[in-house]
């Protein structure tokens, strides 16, 4: 499974992405709502582990952008 992670906090965002590779996940990180933004078309994750208070772009509009996004449609997220 394909899992993206977004936080900005790197020590969080660090811990997160450990724990999901060391059970098999195909993880990439990003550390804000912009730049994951353009990862989500590069990388098609299946999951999107999501913080709500990001730069450039806060959770809550990434999430509305994304679900506008045809190829991202029935994504699953955790804020």
């Amino acid at each position: 499974m394909k899992i993206l992670v977004v936080e900005d906090d790197a020590e969080i965002r660090t811990l997160i992405a450990y724990f999901l590779k060391k059970e098999k996940y195909e993880v990439e990180i990003c550390d804000n709502g912009l730049d994951a933004l353009k990862l989500v078309t590069k990388f098609k994750p299946e999951l999107i582990v999501l913080d709500l208070m990001l730069p450039n772009l806060d959770g809550t509009s990434f999430t509305d952008i994304l679900r506008t996004m045809h190829a991202t449609h029935g994504t699953p997220f955790i804020l």
